[in-house]
């Protein structure tokens, strides 16, 4: 068998092998990458040539880089592979971010998120290239797009701020300070980052959002921090719950008035007590002990306080099989939140493809019909 075609026969594997020496030799990688696109198996006629610019390489990546995304996981996290290849891989991140650019990094934000998270447990022996490859990923995503991702990006930061301080900060500081227009609506939802080795002035620039935010009425306060219960970050949660907890205690007239006021307990209590129930049988135990802790400040409450449980009418409805028309609506919603989410690349691939398929199947899509529309809901449909 020729050598090219043992290439081409193995080209995939060959090409994210190269990727992996990127910071030993990038010269070399790049003219190895301009041989490649000249001999792709994946088109019908090559159009690579030994003369091509970085931005024809990232054309050339950009079909086969969730491939090379799902080889460096299995480096970053596979316990057999040798810490020297962690770290080949880790400082070879950054330059391969950079060459691919924002423009084909932000459609995958989350999957190459989802990557450097992989990697947070090798902070202690690489912290500074670990911060390297964060860094490279924050100015290579559309700055707007940056915005959803704030609290996930702020949590992931947080756990290597004790290793990297002056790297992490400067990457709070790009974020904080430097795109505090582009970010203003998202800055609030930082509430949970009061970290000591944190920039006075990032800490001072959050807390002024979170003001802007934040209610002043006892019960106004309680329903913002339940807004912010939605996220499905354990370390967010449990800050939240504390917050709750200091709140509850420094606020016992106008809590005692909630509760014994009128004849039933204020809406706002009784949906705090069920967050509060449903944080008590958390998985985490950071979690369910400050929930825990916040429901003890709430005292026995007579349950016949308590109004009749019934379903409101802008809930969604129960999707009992699924053969229901809502049940599409239910299972997307629920997918696309634990995608964005999901801290394994692996599971990440499962939620895609069940989003696909489930899109395919009700042919939700620009042109889709408007009976599809009905039956998903305004919320899911695209227009």
């Amino acid at each position: 068998m020729s050598v090219l075609n043992l290439i081409k026969r193995h080209f995939r594997i060959i090409l994210t092998e190269f990727l992996l020496q990127y910071c030993c030799d990038p010269e070399k990688v790049l003219n190895a990458c301009r041989y490649l696109a000249c001999h792709d198996p994946d088109v019908s006629t090559p159009q690579g040539s030994l003369s091509m610019s970085t931005t024809q390489i990232a054309d050339f990546l950009n079909p086969k880089f969730l491939g090379v995304l799902a080889y460096f996981d299995h480096k970053l996290v596979n316990a057999k592979v040798a810490l020297s290849v962690k770290r080949k891989a880790l400082k070879s991140f950054p330059d391969i971010i950079q060459l691919m650019g924002v423009k084909y990094l932000t459609p995958l934000r989350y999957k190459v998120l989802a990557t450097l998270r992989s990697a947070l447990p090798l902070v202690k022996e690489f912290p500074k290239i670990l911060a390297e490859a964060w860094s490279a990923f924050i100015h290579n995503i559309d700055t707007i797009s940056l915005g959803p991702l704030l609290p996930n990006l702020a949590v992931s930061l947080l756990q290597q701020i004790q290793y990297a301080p002056q790297e992490i900060n400067k990457i709070f500081q790009y974020l904080i300070l430097n795109n505090e227009n582009l970010l203003s609506s998202y800055i609030s939802e930082l509430f949970f980052v009061d970290d000591a080795k944190i920039s006075e002035r990032v800490k001072s620039v959050i807390k002024k959002h979170v003001r802007r935010t934040q209610p002043d009425g006892f019960l106004e306060k309680i329903k913002w921090y339940l807004q912010h219960l939605n996220q499905d970050i354990p370390s967010i949660k449990a800050y939240s719950f504390s917050r709750l907890n200091k709140l509850l205690k420094c606020n016992r007239k106008e809590l005692h008035k909630a509760i014994f006021g009128g004849k039933n307990i204020d809406p706002v209590i009784v949906e705090l007590i069920d967050c509060l129930l449903v944080g008590c049988k958390d998985p985490n135990t950071e979690v369910s002990a400050s929930s825990g802790s916040c429901l003890g400040q709430l005292g026995a409450i007579e349950a016949g306080h308590l109004p009749r449980q019934y379903v409101q009418p802008d809930r969604s409805p129960f999707a009992f099989s699924i053969n229901d028309n809502c049940f599409a609506a239910t299972a997307l919603i629920e997918l696309t939140r634990a995608f964005q989410y999901e801290k394994d690349t692996m599971n990440m691939d499962c939620y895609a493809l069940t989003i696909q398929e489930i899109l395919k199947i009700y042919d939700i899509s620009p042109t889709g019909s408007k009976k599809t529309c009905g039956i998903v809901s305004p919320r899911i449909c695209i227009k």
